[in-house]
């Protein structure tokens, strides 16, 4: 693989990181969206399934991330370490790749999605109790199936 062939992968998997981050924001805020915006009360089992396909969403997710930022830094430190005459003729790109570490991405993930995963798990518990309140703390907004009826 030649210099050219290996910057664009170093570039492609820089993307694909874009990508999984943009995907998880976007469940995310789907999940907002369901969680907040939809009035009715969710049954339990509708709750079970939806904790476990985030679940299974956010492993598969972070496990994908931590091993697209380990492949990024390989591949970044494989740049430095075999083309360092063509690295050489672009100093500042150089000096910014000797600077960034992509392999202590870990601990980010871990804790954006643990956290993340504990915030759907307490929202999911508590939505019910949630929406009571609110019905309690503002009675004219009933739900809109429930105002057609009446």
């Amino acid at each position: 693989m030649d210099f050219s062939e290996h910057f664009q992968t170093l570039v492609m998997v820089s993307n694909k990181v874009d990508g999984l981050w943009q995907m998880y924001i976007g469940v995310h805020l789907g999940i907002f969206w369901l969680l907040f915006f939809m009035r009715r009360p969710l049954l339990a089992i509708e709750r079970f399934i939806a904790l476990i396909a985030y679940t299974f969403f956010s492993a598969i997710n972070g496990k994908a991330m931590i091993d697209t930022y380990a492949l990024l830094d390989n591949l970044r430190t494989d740049l430095l370490a075999n083309f360092p005459e063509a690295i050489a003729r672009v100093p500042d790109t150089a000096a910014l790749m000797q600077s960034v570490n992509y392999g202590d991405r870990m601990p980010l993930i871990l804790i954006s999605h643990g956290l993340a995963w504990a915030f759907v798990v307490l929202t999911l518990a508590f939505r019910n109790q949630m929406i009571k309140a609110y019905q309690r703390q503002f009675p004219g907004h009933a739900e809109p199936a429930r105002a057609a009826a009446e």
